[in-house]
């Protein structure tokens, strides 16, 4: 542009802002400001309460004239994964996975983990809380790698709570975060109740409140039965389905004190397939945190040990693989599986930015004539990581992860090792 126009512009621009000036606002005879439009005019409201302002809980805004504020969240997430050694699928690093120790090495760089999500809060007339909240992800439908790279958008919570009453889809309440050790894999380390699903909740404080006190929870969750249907000769059926005849209960315990927590979660279940008759299940997890103030200020261990029978399908490492159960093929009746999964973890701070996590865990089936070759009989993984914060905002971290499963093969037993590098970027907003 000549510079013969800049002048012009500069003048144009001093008229018009000088002019909106005048012509909203002028200083009456107290020395206070007073619109002489009396309505609104340019960029900004004549009143005062129809201006944005800081919202009732941290990060949020408030919406003018409704009582409700809202935050924007999320995260964008950058990682690559190398296999060092045995053949693993892509995603999570689950043992059960593993493909062939000898198979050639896989690399993946992605940006799928990355989050946004809307968190929504207000109270009613009488002072009760009212809360809406929905996060999506981006590991929904696959990319194109050759090309674009794109993702589906994929439902990760959707849940609206009103005072102790939640509904809608969000963990289940076997799902304990705080017991889950800070990896940048979300199957590490093996043992993990892993499960999101829609459900209804009741959870008062029956004790104290949030931080020290106890809590009670029940509820309803959707159910699936995760069988393993055979036919006659023993071979997956193509034409058997399951049924799901009732949904999951679910109550906890949950004491929460200074120095951490303790959690006692139950489940009973009711699996069904085609031809066979409903038969109970379910099983317990305890989980629980514990501050170590004598290690280091932040320093922490965490833990979980669960089973049950008809209980693989909250096993992160089991599920939708056909461990709750397998349908007899001779008599048609569901011979319920026993599994159980714990793990360990503890998290030392080396500074205010600087940590370190080492978790070790496990899952295992028991022993059954019913299930087929191939089928896991136990399966570890482990991790170890440093994750340095350059602000609250941003996280880099590198983690090594390595795993073992054990097969049934006939009268013996096969085994199968993997390892894992992940380094990975976050900036939180």
């Amino acid at each position: 542009m000549s510079n013969v126009y800049l002048p012009v512009l500069l003048l144009l621009l001093l008229h018009t802002t000088t002019g909106y000036a005048q012509a909203t606002s002028s200083t009456d005879s107290t020395g206070q400001e007073s619109s002489r439009t009396g309505r609104y005019s340019g960029r900004f409201p004549d009143d005062a309460r129809r201006a944005v302002t800081a919202g009732t809980f941290e990060g949020a805004i408030a919406v003018p004239g409704t009582g409700v504020s809202f935050r924007i969240g999320g995260f964008i997430q950058t990682s690559a994964s190398q296999d060092i050694s045995g053949a693993i699928s892509p995603g999570l690093f689950i043992p059960r996975l593993i493909t062939n120790t000898d198979g050639p090495s896989r690399f993946v760089f992605t940006a799928r983990n990355s989050r946004i999500s809307v968190d929504a809060r207000s109270e009613s007339d009488g002072g009760t809380p009212i809360r809406a909240f929905i996060e999506m992800g981006f590991i929904g439908a696959p990319g194109n790698e050759g090309t674009t790279n794109a993702d589906g958008l994929a439902l990760r919570h959707a849940f609206a709570q009103i005072g102790e009453f939640y509904f809608g889809q969000y963990w289940s309440q076997l799902t304990d975060l705080e017991s889950f050790p800070e990896t940048t894999d979300a199957g590490a380390p093996a043992g993990k109740i892993f499960v999101r699903q829609p459900g209804i909740h009741y959870a008062p404080w029956i004790r104290g409140e949030e931080g020290k006190g106890i809590r009670l929870a029940v509820g309803l969750e959707n159910s699936i039965s995760d069988l393993t249907l055979l036919d006659r000769r023993g071979a997956p059926s193509p034409t058997l389905a399951t049924i799901d005849a009732a949904p999951d209960a679910l109550v906890y315990l949950r004491q929460e004190g200074r120095r951490g927590h303790l959690q006692l979660t139950g489940v009973l279940r009711y699996l069904g397939a085609d031809s066979t008759q409903a038969v109970p299940a379910g099983g317990l997890s305890l989980t629980g945190s514990l501050d170590l103030p004598q290690f280091g200020v932040r320093d922490r261990l965490t833990f979980a040990a669960s089973g049950g029978l008809g209980f693989g399908r909250y096993l992160v490492d089991l599920a939708t693989a056909g461990y709750d159960a397998v349908r007899d093929p001779l008599t048609g009746e569901l011979d319920l599986l026993r599994t159980a999964g714990t793990y360990l973890t503890y998290q030392h701070w080396w500074s205010e930015t600087l940590r370190s996590t080492v978790a070790v865990g496990g899952v295992f089936v028991e022993a059954s004539e019913a299930l087929p070759a191939g089928a896991v009989h136990r399966a570890q993984s482990g991790v170890v990581n440093l994750f340095w914060s350059q602000s609250e905002r941003a996280t880099f971290g590198l983690e090594v992860l390595a795993a073992r499963v054990v097969r049934r093969a006939g009268e013996g037993m096969t085994t199968a090792d993997a390892y894992r590098a992940n380094v990975f970027g976050q900036l939180n907003f």
